[in-house]
């Protein structure tokens, strides 16, 4: 896997909510040549929990970066790989409506 921005990872386990990985590479070419899927990441310890209402009604949940925690009511914003969302509210959690890709 390409952790976005960052390096190439080998998984080694995966169970519920924890995937042990080693470093693989560096280089975002090294990644494209083995075809590893990108990854948008947040470091451990970091981030606001997050809902994204979408337009059937389902809700996708995730971590979003702690930039966000400065957001407004309203903002429109855009989720890297996922799209754009406008933002409902801001307390314990981001809870936004999407908007498009």
């Amino acid at each position: 896997m390409r952790l976005m921005g960052f390096l190439n990872i080998q998984t080694q386990n995966v169970r519920t909510g924890v995937i042990e990985a080693v470093f693989h590479s560096k280089s975002h070419e090294e990644g494209k040549k083995l075809g590893a899927p990108l990854i948008q990441w947040v470091p451990a310890e970091t981030g606001i929990p997050c809902e994204v209402i979408m337009p059937d009604a389902t809700t996708a949940r995730g971590i979003a970066e702690d930039t966000c925690k400065q957001l407004k009511p309203n903002d429109i914003i855009q989720f890297e790989r996922f799209g754009f969302v406008r933002v409902d509210s801001i307390e314990w959690r981001l809870s936004a409506y999407f908007a498009h890709r």
